[in-house]
């Protein structure tokens, strides 16, 4: 250890984070037509604990043979003792868990992972703080076959003081991110990552973890667990593979009851996605996911079942899509609570009416943390803004400005609002437009440092950088540091949400690694 702290600092309220989805923000504030975040944390919080195990711990085959496959890949003694115990209190009904998730990705996806899996972490802690033993379980997509998503994340490179983009690979087949090789998927990330080894110690165990993976013709997935498991083994967090065929075989009592009435659950949920696009909010889950639910994995690769007389036997073989994964999932392990995000929430909420159909409740939603990375302490809660010069300000200006006066003239002219009228209903569009505008501005203005002398890194183009940028980015550079001051910030933003005030969080991390000294 270094004996380096980071600061975490309370910013805006979470409502004002640009670009938030409408239902998100009415969730977070309590609006009257939902059953706002806070209750929903309070109620994860009170929730009595289980007095029978859940199915998968109750089933002695998946989980001895998920045991031995997992603790494979814990980091040392100490993270198998601590992981062993939880799996035994779960086994015995004694403990609850707590479940978030995503699907691996370039140098461990997004760098919003990170804080899904910290404030999942920072939940379980506090049930079990609470009098109620909880475990922190971590779901990875592997199955999914997005390559294109799975490669989103960037990387910010302090010798080169640019944002570099990774290169999808091209398989021999469509294989799933997880059954991807590790010397295919990860070839860019391990040579990334031997460079920071020289300056961070936790970048260089990570380096190990590729090449261990690499040289031992593993998948991308298990390199992704690995690193994952190097975090945050030590917390007692557990992790699962979607793509595990014994787990989905033991699902196969939901599985036949979802498959007695697919369509009409597809149904229920198509209604309450006009129910929400009526309310003004957006049904997330697309008419082609609602047709065709299902896909079957054969040899790591996941093909799309679009003939409802071609459902496999063997569950064991089943992928659920969108519409079912989650209660594939809650019906599987109970969870006390499910950390989310923005896109979570809105397929959950569109998911609500299966629930009910199926006779399950659904699990208590918890806000994941959302946090900004930044170099100065003195530095706004808008610290991800995004940077502009001054000719690029002065012309989002004017544009703004043209715009403002046209909508209103014509709002005026053709329904007659007076001035003030006019203003008011047109500043919504108003808003959006600007965003928009400004989004273009930066992807048109490159990704190397700003014009101010802020690096790209603090805001990289028109998003967000917990979406831009890539976990392990982010963890080779900072180190364990950095991971304590992320559960430092999940515990903050719980606490701070239980009182109904959830709010953006900054980490001051300083310059990006060693990047003052490298040329």
């Amino acid at each position: 250890m270094t004996g380096r702290t980071y600061p975490v600092a309370r910013g805006a309220p979470l409502a004002a984070v640009p670009d938030l989805p409408s239902l998100m923000i009415d969730w977070v504030t309590g609006a009257a037509s939902l059953v706002g975040a806070t209750a929903e944390w309070r109620t994860c919080l009170e929730s009595p604990s289980p007095s029978t195990p859940a199915p998968a711990w109750s089933d002695t085959a998946w989980r001895d043979a998920w045991w031995d496959d997992f603790a494979a890949d814990l980091p040392d003694d100490e993270a198998v003792s601590i992981c062993r115990s939880n799996v035994a209190a779960l086994a015995a009904g004694a403990a609850d868990v707590i479940v978030t998730g995503q699907q691996p990705g370039f140098l461990g996806g997004p760098l919003y992972t990170l804080y899904k899996a910290a404030a999942c972490i920072a939940a379980a802690e506090a049930r079990s703080a609470a009098g109620r033993p909880t475990v922190p379980l971590f779901w990875s997509g592997d199955d999914d076959d997005d390559l294109r998503e799975a490669f989103a994340p960037r990387l910010y490179d302090p010798r080169r003081r640019a944002i570099l983009r990774p290169v999808a690979p091209i398989p021999a087949a469509s294989l799933s991110v997880g059954a991807l090789p590790a010397s295919l998927a990860g070839a860019g990330e391990a040579a990334w990552l031997a460079e920071r080894a020289a300056h961070e110690p936790l970048a260089r165990r990570l380096a190990g973890i590729w090449q261990s993976a690499i040289a031992g013709r593993q998948t991308w997935g298990r390199l992704h667990r690995r690193a994952l498991l190097l975090l945050f083994g030590r917390s007692g967090m557990l992790a699962l593979s979607g793509g595990d065929a014994r787990l989905h075989a033991a699902a196969a009592p939901l599985y036949a009851r979802i498959l007695q009435d697919e369509a009409g659950l597809a149904a229920r949920a198509a209604q309450r996605g006009d129910r929400l696009v009526a309310d003004g909010y957006h049904a997330q889950i697309a008419e082609g996911s609602l047709a065709r639910p299902f896909s079957v994995a054969v040899d790591g690769q996941r093909r799309r079942l679009g003939d409802k007389n071609a459902r496999p036997s063997d569950p064991a073989s089943l992928r659920p899509g969108v519409l079912f994964r989650s209660p594939v999932q809650d019906w599987l392990f109970r969870p006390a609570g499910v950390v989310v995000g923005p896109g979570e929430l809105s397929y959950l909420k569109q998911t609500e009416p299966v629930y009910e159909a199926l006779e399950m409740p659904r699990p208590p939603l918890v806000p994941r943390l959302f946090c900004t990375l930044t170099q100065d302490a003195a530095a706004g809660s808008r610290s991800d803004a995004p940077v502009h010069g001054a000719a690029s300000a002065a012309a989002l200006t004017r544009v703004d400005g043209v715009a403002a006066e046209s909508l209103t003239d014509v709002l005026r002219e053709t329904f007659g609002l007076t001035a003030a009228e006019a203003r008011d209903v047109a500043a919504p569009n108003l808003k959006r437009w600007s965003a928009r505008n400004s989004a273009l501005f930066d992807r048109l203005a490159g990704t190397g440092d700003g014009p101010d002398g802020r690096p790209a890194w603090v805001a990289p183009g028109a998003r967000r950088q917990e979406r831009v940028l890539a976990m392990h980015w982010a963890t080779a550079l900072w180190g364990e540091t950095l991971t304590d001051a992320v559960l430092a910030a999940a515990q903050a933003h719980l606490a701070s949400g239980a009182a109904g005030e959830w709010a953006d969080w900054r980490i001051v991390v300083g310059a990006a690694g060693s990047e003052r000294n490298e040329t």
